[in-house]
């Protein structure tokens, strides 16, 4: 289960970011119902906390995009 993940946007630039939850399947398949978080905007030296709560199977995916190279993703979680 991933509890929190957080994004930081160590860049000067306006961050977007997505997050999407692909369930056993192919990320091709990546479905509009699959997202979490959409477009979502990280301030230039930003940290985006979010609490997700979401549990993710075997063969699940986890997608992370952001329009700028300067963003990371941090998830955090325990395995069950």
């Amino acid at each position: 289960m991933i509890s929190t993940i957080n994004v930081c946007n160590f860049g000067s630039d306006l961050a977007v970011v997505r997050i999407a939850h692909v369930t056993d399947g192919s990320i091709a398949e990546l479905a509009d119902t699959d997202w979490v978080v959409y477009d979502m905007m990280v301030a230039p030296n930003g940290i985006l906390p979010l609490t997700i709560g979401m549990t993710l199977d075997q063969g699940d995916s986890l997608v992370i995009y952001s329009d700028i190279a300067s963003t990371t993703f941090i998830a955090w979680g325990a395995e069950e």
